[in-house]
């Protein structure tokens, strides 16, 4: 009979876990948009109005 022999995997390194950051979507869409030189109306075009 075959003999098997197990193999353990080697510890992972412990590691400090990725942190999001606090700027929300909102503020993050509207720094790209000012940054951009686009209004919200322009941004939207056609796709939404005011009404």
């Amino acid at each position: 009979m075959d003999s098997r022999t197990l193999i353990l995997a080697a510890p992972r390194p412990q590691t400090q876990p990725q942190t999001r950051s606090t700027t929300s979507l909102g503020v993050r869409m509207r720094q790209l948009r000012v940054s951009a030189g686009l209004t919200q109306s322009e941004l939207a075009g056609d796709r939404c109005s005011k009404e």
